[in-house]
């Protein structure tokens, strides 16, 4: 969201964008590698990691001290960097379009000058914008060190919010995007509203989430199992689909 609010034009949000795509690839394929062959290279160490994460067993027992204290600080900074920007993006997104503060970047530039003479703290819209993420940039803090209070394991808040974005929004936006003359506001509303809703109700009816247990809000019930893990993600997007070709026009 970043790269797309400081983009001058589209051009250069889509560039951006296809950077930091391909960015991810390159770094997270090698890493994503390492993890899938974890188990082998602690046999071949000869270390159990029993209950505790695979990347801690190995921090401890099978790289030196030295390079230990790299990954973690590295681990640390990457969240706090992960943190800061979801914190931000967040409070970006509310002040932009939720209370509708927008920026003219047409105005002539004596109007910004004879603004920024000004004492008030909040006499243009930039200084609005500004002031107005700063503010809602406490609640959104406040609420995440709430979820991350209640829940241990905080990966599977990112994963559900990963899932929740997915249920609610790729089909709205591949239909906007790939056919507009099918795209409608209803059915675009009508397959967010179905898509994110079938997706919290199944996170709260099935005990895990990734093989993460669900602590954090579990109905129970005898008809979701563990074996029905992984499953939410592709049938709350079948969901909002079902809804969005259905929808009249």
């Amino acid at each position: 969201m970043e790269r797309v609010f400081a983009a001058d034009d589209p051009e250069t949000a889509q560039k951006a964008c296809f950077i930091g795509s391909a960015g991810t690839l390159i770094i997270g394929i090698p890493f994503s590698v390492v993890a899938l062959s974890m188990p082998s290279i602690l046999s071949s160490l000869g270390v159990q990691s029993g209950s505790e994460a695979m990347l801690y067993t190995l921090l401890q027992s099978g790289v030196p001290t030295w390079l230990a204290v790299l990954v973690l600080g590295g681990i640390v900074a990457a969240s706090f960097s992960t943190g800061d920007g979801a914190i931000l993006g967040t409070s970006a997104v509310l002040a932009r379009n939720v209370v509708g503060i927008r920026v003219d970047e047409n105005a002539p530039a004596d109007e910004h000058e004879a603004a920024d003479a000004d004492d008030d703290l909040v006499e243009t819209d930039a200084d609005k914008l500004l002031t107005t993420t700063r503010l809602m940039a406490v609640p959104v803090t406040v609420l995440g060190v709430f979820f991350a209070l209640q829940v241990a394991q905080t990966g599977m808040l990112l994963l559900l919010a990963f899932d929740i974005m997915l249920a609610a929004l790729l089909v709205p936006f591949v239909f906007g995007l790939f056919k507009p003359d099918f795209a409608t506001r209803q059915a675009a509303l009508g397959a967010i509203l179905t898509g994110s809703i079938t997706r919290l109700v199944l996170f709260a009816l099935v005990p895990t989430t990734y093989a993460i247990p669900n602590t954090l809000f579990y109905i129970q019930n005898p008809w979701f199992t563990p074996a029905f893990d992984g499953l939410p993600t592709f049938i709350a997007p079948a969901v909002a689909l079902v809804t969005y070709v259905a929808s009249p026009r």
